[in-house]
């Protein structure tokens, strides 16, 4: 009877301690388990960019407090929403297909788009995202960054590119920009009618070098004639000092040109050509009368 009893007690231990190791650990699983959803939920709420997450038709699961006042919604107003109520999409078909073709991807995705806030008022955003499932239902992750200010800069760039550009091409002298490594960078239109016999090579990316080399092999400089490869020397060695040195050059066409090359402290070159064609012909005619 002793026996039996010890025999029992023990099962009834080892279970017990059994149970309570099983408890134990799935009491540990929960811990971890909150644990991360209390860091991913920390995640979302912290998240500078404006996180949301969509599910199949397009609605907002999930969202950031960062993406709620980008939009002006509270988190309330926007779980539910449809991308559409806050996309500023002239095209509701285009918008669909893009969130599909993310759906379809499985990978990062980025792209530009605009979102409008609650009041109205509309910025641009940069996109990043990938698709993903929990518990086997297919979710969206994307992440909206305020680009407006990049945008804003961007623009006031092109406007300065523009107007410099206008300027320029309305300049009659013949402007050129050279890069660090003496590769073309623009010129305007007076320079390339100077240059008529070489027009074609005088193309953004093309070095001095290259540009006058073959504009000496096809006769474009009188001075060149006969000795190309010392020419070219001695001229890319002036251009490349530019030191504000005025140069005369006579071209095929019989026209006289003044150059000035300046080297500014970014490294670039920057050329002027003016035609003094007039004034050669002038002190010509002195000469000859004296």
């Amino acid at each position: 009877l002793i026996d039996i009893i010890l025999s029992i007690y023990s099962t009834l231990s080892t279970n017990t301690l059994r149970l309570m190791r099983e408890l134990a650990e799935h009491r540990q699983d929960e811990i971890a388990l909150k644990n991360e959803s209390d860091t991913n939920h920390a995640f979302l709420r912290c998240a500078s960019d404006g996180i949301h997450i969509l599910n199949l038709e397009g609605n907002i699961v999930e969202a950031s407090d960062s993406f709620c006042a980008m939009l002006g919604y509270s988190r309330a107003e926007l779980i539910g929403m449809n991308v559409r109520c806050w996309d500023h999409a002239a095209d509701n078909a285009e918008l669909t297909q893009i969130v599909q073709n993310q759906f379809n991807h499985p990978t990062r995705s980025q792209f530009e788009r605009r979102h409008r806030r609650k009041d109205g008022s509309v910025f641009d955003v940069e996109i990043s995202g990938y698709p993903f499932e929990i518990n086997g239902q297919p979710l969206l992750f994307n992440a909206s960054r305020d680009i407006s200010e990049r945008k804003q800069t961007e623009l006031a760039a092109k406007k300065a590119h523009a107007l410099i550009q206008e300027a320029v091409s309305n300049v009659a002298l013949g402007f050129t920009i050279y890069d660090e490594q003496d590769r073309l960078v623009a010129c305007n239109e007076a320079y390339l009618n100077f240059y008529h016999t070489s027009r074609d090579l005088i193309v953004p990316g093309a070095t001095f070098e290259e540009i006058v080399r073959k504009g000496a092999e096809r006769g474009q400089y009188a001075a060149a004639i006969g000795h190309i490869d010392e020419w070219v020397r001695e001229r890319v060695s002036k251009h490349q000092a530019a030191d504000g040195t005025l140069l005369e050059q006579l071209l095929d066409d019989g026209r006289w040109l003044m150059i000035i090359e300046h080297r500014t402290p970014s490294g670039f070159i920057v050329g002027n050509r003016i035609d003094i064609t007039e004034r050669k012909r002038v002190e010509a005619e002195l000469e000859q009368h004296q």
